[in-house]
Formats: C-alpha cells, sequence, structure tokens
C-alpha cells in the first residue's frame, strides 16, 4: 500500500519544477501555467503614482523657496505691534539695519549721485535756529529739495518738556513732503548758526528711530554746496532756487521704530547700574565742569564719569566735520574705545546728534540719550551725578 501511494505520488513529480499535484490530477499545460502561475516580479508603478511623486517633489521646492524669499525680504529684526487707537501696525525694531549708502556725503558726492540720476534722491533743507527759520528755506536752497521742520516730529508733554511724536504722525508728515519708501534722503543745514550743522545731525537721528535707513548728512550744508555752484558756474544742477516750491505728490513712505538708536531714562539708569557704559557729553567745556548751567536743567553738573568731548572739537571754522582719521583721533584721546557700549548726551537730543553722528560714523556701537542732562538733572539721585 505504502509503495503503490509512493508511486502515484513521483508519478506526479514530473510537472515543471518538480511540483506535487494531488492524485489524479496532472500537471498543467504550458498554457495553463502561463495564465494560474503567480509573477514573483515586483509590480511596476503606475503613472498616476508617478504624477503624485512628482507634485509632491514641486510642492517641497516651491515651499524651501517661498521660506527663503519670506526670510529674505521682510524687514531684518522686526515685529508688528498695533496701534491701539488707530490699528495699523508698526514694525519696532531693536538693532540697526545692513546700511547700503554712505551716512557722510561731501557736496562732490552728491552732485554725482545727481548725474547719474540712478536712485531717488529726497532733498531735505534742515533750518531751524532762529525765529525766522522757515523764511531761511524761501530765500534759498538746493533745486528740487523740501524744507523738513524739525517742530514736526517734536510734541509737549503735560509736564512742559517735549518728546518724539508717534510713528504715525512721522510717517504722514514725510508723506506730505513727498517722501517715498524708496527714497534715498539727503539732509543739508542751512548755515544759519555755527553749529545748524546740528538740526542736520537731529533729522538724521529722526530717520533712523523711525526705522528709516536709508539717510544720509551732507557736509558742510547749503553753504558747502554754493561752493561747489560757484566752481560749476554753468552746471545747472548745481544752482539754487529761490521761493515757494513746487506741490507735491503724497509719497507713500512707512516708518517704524528702532529703540537701537535712542536710550530713555530708565535704559540709562540701566546702564548705570551695570557699570559698563561710557558716558560721553557732548555739552559745552563750561557745562561739563559746571562753571555754566544750562537755564531747562535742574542743577549743574554731569551724569557719573562721564566724559568730555563738545561738538564744537568736532567741527571746521566752516561748521563742517572734520575729517573722519581726526575725529576718531579726538575719541581715542579720550579713552573711548569700542569694547564697551557707549551712550551720548548733553542737555537734550538736538544738541547731542552731531557728536552721536561722528561716534557712529567711527564705528562704534552707541545710543543717544534723548533726555539727555535736561531729565537726568530733574530726576536722576545725587549719587549718580556728579554736582559742582
Amino acid at each position: 500500500m505504502y509503495n503503490a501511494k509512493r508511486e502515484n505520488i513521483v508519478s506526479t513529480m514530473n510537472g515543471p519544477e518538480n511540483r506535487l499535484y494531488p492524485l489524479g490530477q496532472s500537471a498543467p499545460s504550458a498554457a495553463e501555467r502561463s495564465y494560474y502561475s503567480f509573477d514573483t516580479k515586483r509590480p511596476k508603478l503606475g503613472s498616476c503614482i508617478w504624477i503624485s511623486i512628482v507634485l509632491f517633489i514641486l510642492f517641497i521646492l516651491i515651499l524651501i523657496i517661498c521660506l527663503i524669499v519670506f526670510f529674505t525680504l521682510k524687514p531684518a529684526y522686526g515685529t508688528q505691534v498695533s496701534n491701539s487707537q488707530n490699528g495699523p501696525h508698526l514694525l519696532v525694531y531693536n538693532q540697526p539695519k545692513l546700511s547700503t549708502h554712505r551716512d557722510l556725503l561731501v557736496a562732490d558726492d552728491l552732485l554725482e549721485l545727481l548725474q547719474k540720476n540712478t536712485g531717488h534722491l529726497c532733498l531735505l533743507d534742515t533750518a531751524y535756529f532762529g525765529s525766522n527759520y522757515q523764511q531761511l528755506y524761501f530765500e534759498e536752497h538746493l533745486k528740487n529739495s523740501r524744507h523738513f521742520d524739525i517742530r514736526k516730529a517734536l510734541e509737549k508733554t503735560p509736564d512742559g518738556s517735549e518728546q518724539l511724536v508717534h510713528p504715525l504722525k512721522f510717517q504722514a508728515y514725510a508723506r506730505s513732503l513727498g517722501l517715498q519708501k524708496d527714497c534715498h534722503v539727503i539732509l543739508y543745514d542751512h548755515g544759519e548758526t555755527e553749529d545748524s550743522i546740528l538740526s542736520a545731525t537731529f533729522a538724521w537721528w529722526l530717520f533712523k528711530v523711525y526705522s528709516f535707513e536709508r539717510v544720509s548728512v551732507l557736509n558742510g550744508g547749503l553753504a558747502a554746496w554754493q561752493r561747489l555752484a560757484q566752481r560749476n558756474a554753468n552746471l545747472q544742477l548745481a544752482a539754487v532756487e529761490r521761493g515757494q516750491p513746487a506741490p507735491v505728490v503724497e509719497g507713500n513712505f512707512i516708518a517704524g521704530w528702532n529703540a537701537f538708536w535712542l536710550s530713555n531714562y530708565a535704559d540709562t539708569l540701566e546702564a548705570l547700574r551695570k557699570n559698563r557704559t561710557v558716558f560721553v557729553d557732548a555739552r559745552p567745556t563750561g557745562h561739563f565742569t559746571g562753571q555754566d548751567r544750562d537755564q531747562l536743567a535742574a542743577k549743574a553738573g554731569r551724569i557719573r564719569g562721564a566724559i568730555n568731548i563738545p561738538t564744537e572739537t568736532l567741527l571746521t571754522k566752516q561748521g563742517a566735520f572734520k575729517q573722519l582719521p581726526e575725529l576718531k583721533q579726538e575719541m581715542k584721546n579720550k579713552r573711548i574705545s569700542g569694547n564697551r557700549p557707549i551712550i551720548v548726551y548733553a542737555n537734550d537730543a538736538l544738541q547731542a546728534s552731531a557728536l552721536y553722528f561722528c561716534t557712529v560714523q567711527a564705528g562704534y556701537s552707541a545710543k543717544l540719550f534723548d533726555g539727555g542732562w535736561t531729565e537726568f538733572s530733574a530726576k536722576a539721585p545725587n549719587y549718580l551725578i556728579d554736582l559742582y
């Protein structure tokens, strides 16, 4: 019996690949094997699957490109805050944005920019000192320039002091002057006083605080430009204008707020507490030593440990800034280095702005104390003051 079963089984092992088939069932033919047999090869992917894979890869690439563009083109270091009164958002910064221009120009530099006509130049006359400073602009000004009234950027507080206006107010004023967001703003003083360059450097600081980076100061102001015009009498670009300017179309200037450029009273106290900051006083020597006293100051003296670099030491007889190597040497003589943070102050921000401008041009990291000695002398405890 065992042998018979064995023969039946063995007889069925004559098919292909020696497969076993049930007793009494013959091996399938070649055609049957082709139809019923299992294909051991990996199935091919359908066209729909390939299309899905390609679309997924394209989606990933587009997402990566969008992220790169977003982080490249968005304003550096910016965060948005809402104005509770009017609703629009403002960009607030705590670090300077990268500069692609020179902050200090000489007259020949400006003439070259005007001749090339490759950028959107916006010229602003900063005449400010004296009771008739607005009239000075109408008497003569650079061609196509506008008068920038510093008073429009300041407002009275309840205690009678002055503070900077809200960024949206500054934005509205800048737009009324026709300023565009792609402007390269060129500021020049009118030369009405020996230190009238302060009006240009203060306006420069204002634009920085209001988060507009592309702004420069014309060294020597209107007087320097007039000397250039005398050398180029036949050059129409160098001519000065008089009278009322032509109407302008409202600009699209955008203001923000960049706290990097200023130190308020609380910031100044914190810097004194940490005892790492160098304080540089831009007031005349008599104010610094206590021999003279500003009418608005509560007392004579200076911030504890401050160094004095009067604004007058930075200027030539023509009221222009000295050469940068000379300015750097002046600071080096006062033992100012880049190893410690710097806060520049005077009686107010306007008076401190020229020294602050030079400090920044010299490559130092510095802030301007906007309240100055006027605020500090009224609020600070005596142990933070060198009294006289």
